[in-house]
């Protein structure tokens, strides 16, 4: 990060917004290496967060949690069905329906 530095403007530099802005991508770009070290992605850590904080829910209601659309998000409850990181059930009441819990 300091080697990208070098180059900037010093007008730039010296805004404490701009080196916050910076902070933040690279924190960003950091978390985000980490997590597909570990064959996940921002959304996969998304859906994981949303069931640690509401418990056993749908599909559809992960979904908007994460803001993702329903069918996009196969992908995401596959790959972390596959790292048994959540089990999916179908709904006693709806067959339709989709339960997700994390293991």
């Amino acid at each position: 990060m300091a080697q990208e530095g070098a180059d900037e403007p010093p007008e730039l530099t010296s805004s404490t917004g701009f080196l916050l802005a910076r902070l933040g991508a690279e924190s960003r770009r950091r978390w985000a290496r980490m997590l597909s070290e570990r064959g996940l992605s921002p959304h996969h850590f998304g859906v994981l967060m949303a069931l640690d904080q509401h418990g056993e829910t749908h599909q559809q209601r992960l979904c908007e949690a994460i803001g993702v659309d329903p069918r996009n998000a196969v992908p995401i409850f596959d790959t972390l069905e596959a790292q048994s990181l959540i089990a999916r059930t179908s709904d006693q009441t709806d067959r339709r329906k989709r339960a997700v819990v994390i293991t």
